[in-house]
């Protein structure tokens, strides 16, 4: 297979949940499989230290959690900065990956089933450079990707009269972007849900 989806889940604090989003990463091999596509996990463990070892090594054969927790194909990198931000972990995943799209996750959340698959199959009609998900909060919520739109500065920072306003990536000027979505319909100018590779 030459294209592979990498979803990267730096983990933190082992009490996370991380194993269960590295489950619902997993879970969908076979489907993308079935697309042509490779599925990669990374855990990324980061400041751990010595917990490092253990969590990798995950259960023992034979234990009861063993079953549960089955781990197999997934690859350990461990980040050791010192840093307590989450930059350095995702930042040490792509200097290792080679997959053609990467997906972050956070150890406590978790991928809804058939969901790398959709993204996938909504980011070839245009070539995608990347695809922007809605998320789903705890309560049920769908809170959609970000909205297209002119770019303006945040209200923190000092005006300046030469800050982006809405051209897109292309270069046209607003009102003529010919840029389509991935349903087909002209979205304008500004920034969009998916992104076309330069």
């Amino acid at each position: 297979m030459s294209q592979s989806i990498e979803v990267v889940i730096p983990v933190h604090d082992v009490q996370r949940p991380f194993k269960r989003a590295v489950g619902s990463a997993l879970e969908q091999r076979a489907e993308l499989s079935r697309l042509g596509v490779e599925l990669r996990v990374t855990v990324v463990l980061h400041n751990l230290g010595a917990a490092a070892g253990e969590v990798s090594k995950g259960p023992q054969a034979g234990s009861e959690s063993a079953a549960s927790t089955a781990l197999d194909g997934v690859t350990w990198l461990t980040c050791d900065d010192g840093v307590r931000s989450p930059a350095g972990p995702r930042n040490r995943a792509l200097d290792e990956s080679t997959a053609t799209f990467l997906s972050f996750l956070d150890s406590d959340d978790h991928l809804e089933p058939g969901s790398l698959a959709a993204w996938w199959k909504a980011a070839q009609p245009d070539s995608a450079s990347a695809v922007i998900a809605p998320l789903r909060t705890p309560e049920g919520t769908i809170l959609p990707a970000p909205a297209s739109g002119p770019l303006s500065p945040p209200s923190w920072m000092p005006s300046r009269t030469d800050w982006p306003t809405g051209a897109c990536r292309t270069g046209c000027s607003a009102g003529q972007c010919s840029q389509t979505s991935v349903s087909g319909t002209r979205r304008g100018c500004g920034p969009a849900r998916t992104s076309r590779p330069p």
